[in-house]
């Protein structure tokens, strides 16, 4: 299948203050931006090579006010999948990363999500955090995401988890391909294999009548 015209559409959502934008800044400018003016939503765009295929990112930077959260539905159905962050500084992160991975999985009426649990600001020292690796661990098997460690601020593993996204992505539309190809051609099989027994059945009528007149 070819990617070449193909748009990834990625929504990173989160509570305010985890770093949602500074994270989407850093894999698009390379810049670290401290203090961000947070605004309904921001959307980029960014044309790359993923494994050697071109590809084209729409990146979603979803607000986290809660007077915003109603208008991110419709954009969640259209995603192809999330960047869900928390940050080790802020306990109250995983609470609001559960918010919306279940508001997620109703506007796309799905649970089995493509994405990324993204722990920011692992550049911060143990005494800093208030997150523990147990309970990031713990979360990470509750929502079904892989854990990701990045910072925003040094750059760490910023670039790795987009294109992890965009490859995930793929994978799950060629599985899903794959699925209605053999779908068609499981349906074609059964039509046809109706269309013999159906032909055996008439010859086989045909020569009970033949025996019975010779009879």
């Amino acid at each position: 299948m070819s990617y070449n015209n193909t748009v990834t559409k990625i929504a990173v959502v989160g509570g305010g203050g985890v770093g949602k934008s500074c994270i989407t800044l850093k894999f698009l400018r390379n810049v670290f931006i401290e203090q961000y003016d947070p605004t309904i939503y921001e959307s980029y765009r960014k044309s790359m090579l993923v494994d050697e295929e071109a590809a084209v990112l729409e990146i979603l930077d979803t607000a986290g006010q809660e007077e915003y959260k109603s208008l991110m539905d419709r954009y969640f159905r259209n995603s192809h999948a999330f960047v869900c962050v928390i940050s080790y500084d802020q306990r109250g992160s995983i609470g609001q990363i559960r918010e919306y991975v279940k508001r997620i999985q109703r506007a796309k009426d799905e649970d089995d999500i493509v994405g990324l649990l993204v722990c920011n600001k692992c550049d911060i020292a143990n005494e800093e955090r208030a997150i523990t690796d147990e309970e990031v661990k713990n979360l990470s098997l509750e929502l079904n995401l892989n854990m990701v460690e990045c910072s925003a601020k040094t750059g760490e593993n910023i670039n790795d988890l987009f294109l992890t996204l965009v490859r995930n992505v793929r994978k799950k539309e060629n599985e899903e391909y794959e699925q209605v190809f053999l779908n068609k051609k499981n349906k074609k099989n059964k039509q046809k294999r109706n269309r013999s027994s159906s032909k055996l059945g008439k010859g086989g009528s045909k020569k009970n009548r033949i025996g019975c007149t010779i009879c």
